[in-house]
């Protein structure tokens, strides 16, 4: 029965064994990994933690079979089976119903030996030599775990291991590792160990025995042990031997020294090396091991290459956008060219560095290099060349020796491109399109441009009217291609007003803003304001019933304004509803009180809902609809006054509205992730929503508004379906972006706030795009053994995500390998994925600490070098390591000059952020006793010199070698003058030398001897130009300078006016003999270069030894003329004209332009006779306008006729009126500026004058005879004045009671006169009346004489008769 269960649940285990690990195993192992000695015994113990029905261990040595038991021992006493591999298992009544876990079991077995040797090699090793090591390991397992470590004296060297190979069985294992000996490896012992790496309970290492190293090593130095020598120039190299010698020699193909005894060094050297061969060996005979021994002095032979050039290849003139070219770089005769390195430049930025330094060849020979370019429109006119550099390491020439081809100059041609364009221009009326500025174009040839409208060519010259205005495209185009850019086009002019009405009727609490009195035209859009009696009114205030009257409406911009009158009449009905507006919710209740303001026959409600039958004894009713649904509701209320036989009515404003059932947001026709570039339509689809003249529908990218469309003109009530679209041509910025579309009703302050609105679920947008690079480094540092994976060059973004390599030499590498200290340099990084690739290059540092080699025990240093002129180690580190001295433990100033008393023992010491390395050695410092006063000279061609040489210790003999001047060795002396009555020798380099006792046993000292020679002549000039200059393009002016020397201290100055602007050395010239010189200076003239002196000067800056002040020599000045177009300046805005003279008589701007501007006027968009006389009619808006052949320009001027007053009629000259009545006297005249008037009169009470309009009147109430006369109106302005003169007569009144009293009075004075005729008769005189008018000045003057509609008389004053 036991049994048959058993077979059961393992039928059913075996069902579940698919599961595998889908439930976890109730078995634990202790210890779960057991580490052991090949034939040690072995045990683990099994533990179930749920009831089983029989657990067991499965193994080929030691198997239990099931048993029913919840622990178990699995137990061998001699293990030796490689492939054990135990597993206990179990049987479960419930899930998991069999399971099992195996034991971790680490076999081991130590070597049978571990043994070193040297492979190929016994006895003593030679330093320098590379030999190679071997580690025998017999019989180990298991391998995956074994680490050989290698062992120099006690520190770890190098660790190989063997993870890879998952041999269990035990092998034999063999790895070598190479050295390279040097004498301080002399007597130490290298060993290797046999390592299992097998974790916490593993065994110890197996280490061989020692293996002593013998260094036999060549007891020579050789000081410097390399040279770079310059072709032609002289070398000498000292050898020096540390151990007793039995002689000593050179061999070499130049300057050999056969064997000499009884020295310990010896020197070689030549006096000019051009032997490219030339390997010279110092060599040594011995008493002891090494019994001979030689070493070889490291001779770099250069020479600078005869010529640089750059070409392209197979192609010549300008370059297309695009294309790729072949630029060609050629190095004539240029050695060794294993050093070599090839640098491209554009502009002055390096590009790209080739090496040549798998070319040993040593002789000169020609290098070609090539580089492929595709230049696009940034190259154009950019600079290519090419420069050969030697790179000749520490002991060579610093700087490294370069020469440079002359530049390339590249043109590229490509397609038109529009910049900083404009979305809108403004243009005068009459003015042109060609006048307006849009873009700044450009291309290459340079793009022509031209006008359209409606996808018409438009002629770009003509003249605009006020209806041409609207979307153009301008456009720019070439061979290459054609761009445009849409631009609004607006019409600028005065204003006009059209369809004027003269009566306007306004309700009571509108505005006049409120009427259209006139349609109103005009650019920019005029304002408008209100006037009455001659003020200005709020046109948005509320007008009340008394606010009727007669208004001026004026519409003004900046070109003008005018005017027009009208008659505003208020009306007004007294029906007040409250509120006036409402907006309501659909379904909503709505409640209004309508009130009448004066008493009412009775009043009612018009309404579709909720309406009221009239109702009588009432002054305010008030409508309602609890649920207002009616699309069309448009209440009125009404009333009959009893004062008036019309009813008026107001009418309720009522905005039903009505939220959306649904707003949602798609993509047209698409589905899935977009493509950058391409464009999209979205679409959003409002439903049921009113009224839709209020909606307005939003776009929003993000979270920020991009689009706004509104549906104003739709005034449909109900609901409507509305679907808008948008297109977006999405770019990467727009990758993960969520797009929405929101549904907005703009009801008004009287609607709710904030405004209803609804929004869509967001449309989320995947945009597919190549990869991009950001942030990237150009220069990374990398440790020693760490990967380029490590390092984050870039920011990569591109969708889908971009996978990334590296590159060198256009080779892929394995960015997960460890770097060695050889594998810096430039690498391209690069990024990939299906939409593109894009790259970066990026120079790679790999970091490692300091080491010394190739060092020496003992530098000489000559007095007054310092410590850092002596190569004493090769140094290599990574970053580069800097370096120090010490002397006694302390750091010293290796900058500082050396005194012949700091020889000594000093530590060399390199180190950076890695580590650190000292090497002791020996420093001497020599000292030559010779002093040169002065020690440099600077003369001028064919001028004396003389120079004396003085030795500081007792001397055999000394001398000065020259070729001119030399003195041949004298004794006894310890000066000796050097002097040339006319130096004209441009080698010159007299030496003075001197031969001791002691050592030095000979030394020589240097004359540093400038020689100069001011040019014969220095000019300027313009390369391929002659004449005028055009403003804005580019000329090239030429500095020649003739036989001029040195030209390593000549400085090209020059100068614009007196101005220094550019300055060019020419310090890389080394050149002592005189040579010609042209530099080149790049211009670009405008408007104020015109007249303006360019100047070039040679000037040779010799230093403090030199001449002062430094010499020069300036050119002849160049003048340059500038053509440009018309510029005007100080204009005026206004001019004022005495009437007969002409336009040309006015002097509104300053002209400025070359050649030299002619000028016009223009009214009306007519050009205008400037030299006509005007008239006083010809006032008004001008344009003057300058032009030549390089443009135009305009300015907008008012021009104002001056003249003096004239009468506007002649009236009557004279009049007479009765005594009593009204004299008025009206005077009118016109002129410019606006005339005065002046009346001239006798004094009087009863007179008044006054100014009225363009006239002036005078008045004399109740005149009497006495104001009979002359009245004079005189009329006057700046311009002159006029007058007119009016008789006036004012008479006695006719009667009867005046005839009879008159009877009367005569009868008595008749008789009066009879008695007393002889008294009176000489007194009595009968009177007469003359009359003058005297008026203020004034304008001329219309006069006339008005007595209640008759001409009369009027006598002011009375003039006696003779």
């Amino acid at each position: 029965m036991r049994t048959c269960i058993l077979h059961v649940l393992t039928l059913a285990s075996l069902l579940t064994l698919c599961s595998g690990d889908a439930m976890d195993c109730p078995i634990e192992i202790y210890p779960e990994r057991v580490v052991v000695r090949y034939g040690d015994p072995v045990a683990a113990n099994c533990t179930v933690t749920q009831t089983t029905s029989g657990m067991g261990w499965e193994a080929t040595v030691g198997p239990t079979g099931m048993q029913n038991d919840t622990s178990l021992l699995w137990r061998v006493s001699n293990l030796t089976d490689w492939n054990e591999e135990p597993r206990c298992f179990g049987i479960f009544l419930t899930e998991p119903i069999r399971c099992e876990k195996n034991l971790s079991i680490s076999l081991y077995k130590y070597p049978d030996s571990v043994s070193i040797s040297s492979v190929g090699h016994t006895g003593p090793m030679e330093e320098g030599r590379q030999y190679r090591l071997q580690c025998d390991v017999q019989s180990i397992a298991p391998v995956q775990y074994l680490s050989v470590n290698w062992y120099r004296g006690g520190a770890l060297i190098h660790t190989l291991n063997f993870s890879e190979d998952t041999t269990r069985t035990p092998v034999n294992v063999s790895p070598t590792l190479l050295i390279t000996p040097s004498r301080t490896d002399d007597g130490v012992q290298y060993t290797c160990e046999a390592e299992l790496r097998l974790g916490p309970g593993g065994p110890q290492a197996n280490q061989s025995e020692p293996l002593n190293i013998t260094v036999l090593y060549c007891p020579i130095v050789i000081d410097p042990p390399t040279v770079v020598v310059r072709y032609g120039d002289p070398v000498e190299v000292n050898c020096t031997v540390t151990r007793t010698t039995r002689g000593m020699g050179w061999e070499a193909s130049v300057g050999s020294i056969d064997m000499k005894t009884d020295v310990q060094s010896l020197l070689w050297s030549a006096s000019s090396l051009t032997d490219w061969t030339a390997e010279p060996k110092c060599f040594a005979n011995f008493k002891t091991e090494p019994k001979q021994c030689k070493k070889e002095l490291n001779v770099t032979l250069y020479k600078y290459p005869d010529r640089v050039s750059i070409s392209s290849v197979g192609h010549t003139g300008p370059m297309e956008e695009g294309r790729q070219y072949r630029l060609q770089c050629d190095v004539q005769s240029i050695a060794p060219v294993q050093y070599l390195s090839v640098n491209w430049y554009r502009g002055g930025a390096l590009i790209h560095t080739e090496n040549i330094s798998e070319d040993t060849t040593r002789t000169p020979v020609n290098v070609s290099r090539t580089l492929l370019i595709t230049p696009n429109r940034t190259d154009d006119r950019v600079q290519y060349t090419c420069e050969a550099e030697l790179r000749l390491g520490p002991g060579g020439p610093q700087p490294n020796p370069v020469m440079k081809s002359e530049p390339l100059n590249a043109t590229v041609l490509y397609g038109p491109e529009l910049s900083g364009c404009r979305d809108r221009v403004e243009v005068m009326e009459h003015q042109t399109l060609g006048d307006s500025v849009v873009c700044t174009v450009q291309g290459s040839p340079a793009p022509e441009t031209s006008w359209l409208k409606d996808g018409r060519e438009v002629d770009a010259s003509a003249p605009l009217s006020r209806t041409d205005g609207g979307l153009y495209t301008y456009r720019a185009f070439n061979t290459y291609g054609s761009t445009t850019h849409n631009v609004s086009v607006e019409v600028l002019y005065g204003p006009e007003l059209s369809g004027c009405r003269d009566h306007v009727e306004v309700m009571e609490h509108q505005t006049l803003g409120d009427s259209v009195v006139c349609t109103v035209q005009g650019s920019p859009a005029p304002e408008t304001s209100w006037l009455k009696d001659g003020r200005e009114v709020d046109a948005s205030a509320p007008l009340s019933r008394t606010d009727g009257g007669l208004y001026t409406y004026r519409a003004f911009n900046t070109y003008g304004s005018t005017t027009h009158n009208v008659s505003v009449e208020v009306l007004y009905c007294p029906i007040v509803i409250d509120p006036p507006t409402v907006v309501v919710r659909y379904g909503d209740p709505v409640e209004v009180n309508c009130t009448v303001t004066r008493t009412t026959r009775g009043m009612g409600w018009e309404a579709t809902v909720g309406s009221i039958d009239m109702k009588t004894d009432v002054q305010s009713l008030l409508w309602s609809a609890s649920s207002l649904t009616d699309w069309t509701a448009e209440p009125k209320c009404f009333a009959k006054i009893q004062t008036e036989s019309k009813q008026c009515k107001k009418e309720l404003n009522v905005t039903l509205y009505k939220y959306p059932d649904r707003v949602s947001i798609s993509s047209v026709g698409h589905t899935g992730p977009m493509e950058e570039g391409r464009q999209y339509r979205l679409q959003c689809d409002v439903q049921s929503i009113a009224p839709v003249q209020y909606l307005s529908v939003n776009w929003y990218r993000g979270g920020a508004l991009i689009h706004t469309e509104t549906f104003t003109e739709d005034t449909t009530r109900t609901p409507v379906n509305v679907s808008r679209t948008l297109l977006i041509t999405p770019n990467r910025t727009d990758d993960r972006v969520q797009y929405t579309c929101e549904a907005e009703l703009r009801l008004g302050p009287g609607g709710p706030q904030p405004n209803p609105v609804m929004k869509s679920e967001p449309l989320n947008a995947t945009v597919l795009y190549g990869p991009e690079l950001s942030g990237c480094r150009d220069h990374v540092e990398v440790m020693e053994h760490q990967t380029l994976g490590d390092s984050v060059v870039c920011t990569v973004q591109g969708s889908p995500a971009p996978e990334t390599s590296w590159l060198k030499d256009g080779r892929e590498v394995d960015a997960s390998a460890p770097l060695s200290r050889t594998d810096g340099g430039l690498y391209t990084y690069r990024a990939f994925n299906t939409y593109g690739s894009t790259t970066h290059n990026v120079s790679v540092e790999v970091l490692y600490g300091p080491e010394l080699s190739g060092c020496r025990d003992h530098v000489e240093v000559t007095e007054h070098q310092t410590l850092g002129d002596s190569v004493v180690c090769t140094v290599q580190g990574s970053p580069a390591p800097e370096t120090s001295w010490l002397k006694d433990g302390r750091e010293v100033d290796a900058s500082a000059p050396l005194r012949r008393t700091d020889g000594g023992l000093y530590t060399y010491r390199a180190f950076n952020t890695y580590g650190s390395t000292t090497h002791n050695v020996s420093v001497e410092v020599l000292y030559c006793p010779i002093v040169i006063d002065p020690p440099t000279v600077v003369v001028r061609y064919g001028d004396p010199v003389e120079v004396n040489c003085t030795v500081t210790r007792t001397t055999r003999g000394m001398g000065w070698e020259a070729t001119v001047g030399s003195i041949d060795m004298k004794t006894d002396v310890q000066s000796l003058l050097w002097s040339a009555s006319s130096l004209t020798d441009w080698t010159a380099e007299p030496k003075c030398y001197a031969n001791f006792k002691t050592a030095p046993k000979q030394c020589k000292k240097e004359l540093n001897v400038t020689l100069y020679k001011y040019p014969d002549r220095v000019s300027i000039s313009s390369v391929g130009h002659t004449g005028p200059m055009e403003e804005g393009r580019q000329y090239r002016l030429q500095c020649d300078v003739q036989s001029i020397a040195p030209v390593q201290y000549l400085s090209v100055n020059w100068y614009r006016g007196g101005a220094l602007i550019h300055t060019e050395t020419f310090t890389e010239d080394t050149t002592r003999t005189p040579v010609n010189v042209s530099r080149t200076l790049l211009i670009t003239p405008n408007r104020t270069d015109d007249r303006v002196q360019y100047t070039c000067e040679a000037e040779l800056r010799l230093g403090p030894g030199g001449p002062q002040p430094n010499p020069v020599m300036k050119s002849e000045p160049l003048n340059a003329t500038v053509l440009y177009g018309p510029e005007l300046s100080r204009c005026q805005d206004r001019v004022e004209v005495m009437e007969n003279q002409t336009l040309g008589d006015s002097v509104v701007c300053t002209v400025q332009g070359s050649p030299a501007p002619e000028t016009s006027w223009i009214k009306d968009g007519r050009e205008v006779d400037a030299s006509a006389p005007l008239s006083r009619t010809d006032g008004g808006l001008y344009t003057y306008r300058a032009f030549n052949t390089y443009g135009s320009t305009t300015h907008n001027v008012s021009v104002e006729v001056l003249y003096k007053p004239v009468f506007k009629s002649k009236s009557e000259d004279s009049l007479s009126i009765y005594q009593g009545e009204l004299l008025v006297l009206n005077c009118s005249a016109h002129g410019n500026p606006p005339p005065k008037y002046h009346w001239k009169y006798s004094e009087a009470l009863n007179k008044e004058e006054r100014d009225i309009g363009d006239g002036s009147t005078y008045n004399v109430s109740e005149a009497s005879p006495g104001q009979s006369g002359f009245y004079t109106c005189t009329v006057s302005n700046k311009q002159g004045e006029t007058s007119q003169k009016f008789s006036v007569t004012v008479k006695e009144k006719d009667g009867g009671s005046a005839i009879i009293i008159g009877i009367i009075v005569g009868i008595i004075f008749l008789i009066l006169l009879v008695i007393l005729i002889c008294a009176f008769i000489k007194d009595y005189r009968h009177k007469r009346g003359n009359y003058i008018i005297v008026g203020q000045q004034g304008s001329q003057a219309n006069g006339s004489l008005l007595h209640n509609g008759h001409s009369d008389g009027i006598a002011l004053e009375t003039l006696p008769t003779v």
